[in-house]
C-alpha cells in the first residue's frame, strides 16, 4: 500500500480524535506547543465524561477545566510550575493537584 493513502486514511478531526478518550482515563498534554484544538474539543466533552485525568508540565493555555464546576469531568495534575495559563487559582482551591519538579533530579543517571 502506498503510504501516502495510509496516512490520509488515518487523519480525522480534533472532535473525532478525542473520541477515544473515555471516563477515568489519563491524559497527558504536552507543553511546546500545548496542542489547543484536541485540549478544545476534549473540553467540548464536558458533560459526557467523568474523572479524566489530565497531566501536563505547565499549562499555557486553559480550554475550561481550571475553573470551578470542571471537577466531575476533569481532574487536573500539573509538574514543573504553574503560574501561567489561569491554573494558580485552582491549585490554591485545592481542585487540582500539583507535584513540583526538581530539575536537580531529572535525567540522573542510574549508577549501579
Amino acid at each position: 500500500m502506498d503510504w501516502h493513502k495510509a496516512y490520509k486514511d488515518k487523519i480525522v478531526s480534533a472532535e473525532e480524535a478525542v473520541t477515544a478518550v473515555r471516563s477515568g482515563d489519563v491524559v497527558v498534554i504536552t507543553r511546546h506547543p500545548p496542542p489547543r484544538i484536541l485540549m478544545t474539543a476534549l473540553a467540548a466533552r464536558k458533560d459526557e465524561l467523568r474523572d479524566v485525568r489530565i497531566m501536563g508540565i505547565s499549562p499555557a493555555y486553559d480550554p475550561g477545566w481550571f475553573q470551578p464546576g470542571w471537577e466531575e469531568s476533569f481532574s487536573t495534575t500539573l509538574e514543573l510550575h504553574i503560574g501561567m495559563g489561569g491554573a494558580r487559582p485552582m491549585i490554591d482551591e485545592k481542585r487540582g493537584d500539583y507535584y513540583p519538579v526538581l530539575f536537580s533530579l531529572w535525567h540522573k543517571p542510574h549508577i549501579d
